[in-house]
């Protein structure tokens, strides 16, 4: 129904599994048969640099669709002047989730909800000083996106960059800043007890699935856990999103649509394919946001589209998925100010930066011996070295 019913089109949907960006990689170059791929914003610019997707940027229709979207989602439509495509959905990772319960459990209730990540990490080790154990798990497992994304999420939160908007020549503060002050955090939260110590040799399977088995107090996950439909018990529990004050909470990372370059397309195949991809994201006449509406009831998604996520049938779905009604607005501020850290994703050389970032992170927790300082001056050097690489 989405697609015109005066055509003859078949979309076939192939789920694709974890490691996902590396695999969707893989679908692009080996299987012929993709026509269209739903890619993460941290990826696309590395998929888009062997270009293997194509420029959109000459199609009204779908330059009319990607204007529709909110105005921090569509800066990651394009690269380099190309419009690479049109969102599928989009969640906010790592935004800590609290469990009511288990949160009144400690002596606690939503008039203490933490402003800020180090307010957070404050309220955990003193909850931990008081004698409480293994009741916060924050996302430092060892699989993409674990410990090297939670640190650049937290210091993105705290108002610091990695690439600033303004210079190439960024250098982290030594003694000082957002990167020293959640190094910090983390020596003295990890050292307090309020984490299990088998989280930092959890793949994301395992993590995700601690998450729904145990009642931890506060957990930092994405925003489809509040939204999916299959979280077992779960549903039975009052989880709540930690909502903005100070800060952002978490990063937004988008899906987006993409058409695949292929070799030998005739124009009536490349004209279905913008004609899916369009149906696939926007809809048209009655058809409109269909499938962001399929997304957010079955797949927990965000729509890109400000109309569609502001109407009464995108609230009316939050509002049964969450465990408050209320928590429709929270939801909605902390996703409207996500942070989006464009130039961080759209620098090619953010993978091996993060590869090398959670090495370092790991031996930092485990080793107290290692001064913050040293881990920040390590991090100078290796950005230097990429930028050297790879040019800024």
């Amino acid at each position: 129904p989405l697609i015109s019913d005066q055509l003859d089109v078949d979309l076939v949907y192939g789920p694709v599994d974890l490691p996902y960006a590396d695999n969707i990689e893989l679908e692009l170059i080996y299987n012929p048969s993709v026509d269209i791929a739903n890619l993460l914003t941290p990826s696309i610019t590395r998929i888009d640099e062997a270009n293997w997707l194509q420029d959109l940027s000459a199609f009204p229709e779908i330059v009319q669709a990607a204007d529709l979207h909110y105005d921090h989602v569509k800066s990651a439509l394009y690269q380099d002047g190309k419009l690479l495509g049109l969102g599928y959905g989009a969640i906010i990772q790592h935004m800590p989730l609290v469990d009511i319960e288990a949160y009144k459990k400690l002596g606690l209730s939503r008039r203490d909800f933490p402003r800020d990540w180090h307010a957070l990490h404050e309220q955990m080790i003193q909850l931990a000083q008081q004698g409480h154990r293994n009741f916060f798990y924050p996302a430092w497992h060892r699989s993409e996106p674990g410990l090297a994304l939670s640190f650049l999420v937290e210091v993105w939160n705290r108002g610091g960059h990695i690439v600033d908007p303004q210079s190439p020549e960024i250098e982290l503060d030594l003694h000082s800043g957002p990167a020293f002050e959640t190094l910090q955090d983390w020596r003295r939260v990890w050292a307090s007890g309020a984490i299990p110590s088998e989280l930092l040799e959890k793949n994301f399977s395992e993590f995700r699935e601690a998450c729904i088995a145990n009642n931890y107090a506060i957990s930092v996950q994405s925003s489809e856990m509040l939204l999916l439909p299959y979280r077992g018990h779960l549903e039975k529990r009052n989880i709540s999103p930690l909502p903005r004050a100070s800060q952002n909470w978490g990063t937004l990372v988008s899906l987006i649509s993409s058409i695949a370059r292929r070799e030998g397309q005739s124009e009536a195949d490349q004209e279905l394919l913008r004609l899916a991809l369009y149906s696939i994201s926007h809809g048209q006449g009655s058809g409109a946001f269909a499938f962001a509406g399929l997304a957010l009831k079955n797949d927990g998604l965000l729509s890109v589209y400000k109309d569609f996520m502001r109407s009464g049938a995108a609230r009316n779905i939050m509002s049964q998925k969450l465990a408050r009604k209320a928590d429709v607005d929270v939801l909605l501020r902390l996703y409207e100010n996500g942070e989006v850290p464009d130039l961080f994703w759209k620098s090619v050389w953010h993978e091996e930066f993060a590869d090398f970032l959670h090495v370092e992170l790991k031996h930092y927790l485990q080793n107290p011996a290692i001064e913050p300082q040293r881990i920040i001056s390590r991090m100078n050097q290796k950005l230097d070295e990429l930028k050297t690489s790879y040019g800024y």
